[in-house]
């Protein structure tokens, strides 16, 4: 039996006309954070929850970053428990660069994490976890952070669960940010001697210049600046 759950994101205090225009991070501890199930998804697929999950062995023993809760991907049996069954996180239009996030992914049944991307021409995968990649509940939770930047500005997002079959496959998330266009400008770093050594650009990375004895501009390093 092959169940497909759909969880969809309606994000109500970070959307203005269904666009994102926040940052702030979703951790779950108070409430949903907006996040939503449709009537016709099967609940049993994502809950909510505080420290463990109910399956011994499999998920986290609290959420990211010192936190306490978390949404998590329930396969217990009654749930998301055969090979296939997936549940579907998903956002509204956002016009983010950068997703980042927090997996846990401990149990000997643990599927695949993935996230998707909609630009207008259907899903595409961006970046994919399958099999345990945590060895206990107590590990700490890992940190993804996946470049969207190439797409164009107006997409959608989505958290993809598949289960492998059994019980001990819970995935967890958390700590949810969507990274606006950093609209700074640029800054320039100069030495001593008045050469340009660094560019501070936080949408393509920044430049850090080193020079010959000359004075000429030798090299140039990506993402390197000193400070």
């Amino acid at each position: 039996m092959k169940k497909t759950i759909l969880l969809t994101s309606l994000l109500a205090t970070l959307f203005s006309s269904s666009t994102l225009s926040s940052t702030t991070p979703k951790h779950f501890e108070y409430s949903w954070e907006g996040f939503s199930q449709p009537a016709s998804a099967y609940t049993e697929a994502w809950y909510r929850r505080q420290y463990y999950t109910p399956s011994g062995n499999t998920g986290p023993s609290g959420g990211a970053e010192g936190s306490q809760w978390f949404v998590f991907f329930e396969t217990s049996s009654g749930a998301a428990y055969y090979a296939g069954d997936s549940a579907y996180l998903q956002s509204a239009t956002t016009t983010a660069i950068e997703v980042s996030f927090y997996y846990h992914m401990f149990g000997a049944d643990i599927g695949t994490l993935a996230l998707e991307i909609d630009a207008g021409n259907g899903w595409e995968r961006v970046w994919e976890k399958s099999g345990q990649q945590h060895t206990s509940n107590g590990a700490a939770w890992t940190q993804a952070s996946v470049n969207i930047s190439q797409y164009p500005s107006s997409k959608k997002v989505r958290f993809v669960a598949v289960a492998a079959g059994g019980n001990r496959g819970d995935i967890a998330i958390d700590q949810i940010r969507f990274e606006l266009k950093d609209n700074t400008s640029l800054i320039y770093t100069y030495d001593a001697l008045g050469r340009l050594v660094c560019i501070k650009d936080k949408l393509n990375g920044n430049r850090n210049y080193e020079h010959d004895d000359a004075g000429n501009r030798a090299t140039v390093a990506l993402n390197n600046c000193a400070n």
